[in-house]
């Protein structure tokens, strides 16, 4: 078993392009960027010494911090409306998602080490609050990419 604790940023770009009556188009791009505590907690399968791997599987939970949209409106590359708002009401304080890890390295003479770590996240529940029914459900996934060096004492 494996845990640890994690300080995760999600984020979601959707852009919209659209007309009025009269013709005008209208092009609204919203920015958004939740921020999480997150608390995997892995089952792990390790193997090898000089060069070692590892496969990692499990869950993790995750609690909402605060979020942060901003919305532009522009027509004919003007901008025609701009406003930022703290959106956390609009989604759930609670995520889950599953979670599956691949790592491998090298052990050098001395403590020395290097390794890469892939991990996959899929959220398993709907992070909208208040869903409004035209909506598609949304989740957090995500992948991580990750480099490391350790130094044993």
């Amino acid at each position: 078993m494996r845990t640890g604790f994690e300080i995760e940023r999600k984020g979601d770009i959707q852009i919209t392009n659209y007309s009025s009556s009269d013709g005008t188009a209208y092009r609204s791009e919203s920015d958004l960027e939740l921020e999480y505590y997150s608390l995997p907690l892995f089952v792990q399968y390790r193997f090898g010494n000089k060069i070692f791997g590892a496969v990692n599987a499990g869950l993790v939970g995750r609690y909402l911090d605060h979020a942060i949209g901003k919305t532009t409106v522009n027509s004919n590359d003007t901008l025609i409306n701009f406003c930022s708002t703290a959106t956390a009401n609009n989604y759930k304080k609670f995520d889950l998602a599953g979670l599956v890890e691949l790592s491998g390295g090298y052990n050098f003479n001395g403590g020395h080490a290097i390794s890469l770590t892939a991990r996959l996240s899929h959220g398993l529940v709907n992070i909208y609050q208040n869903l409004p029914t035209q909506a598609t459900p949304k989740r957090n996934r995500g992948v991580l990419l990750a480099l490391g060096y350790t130094y044993r004492f």
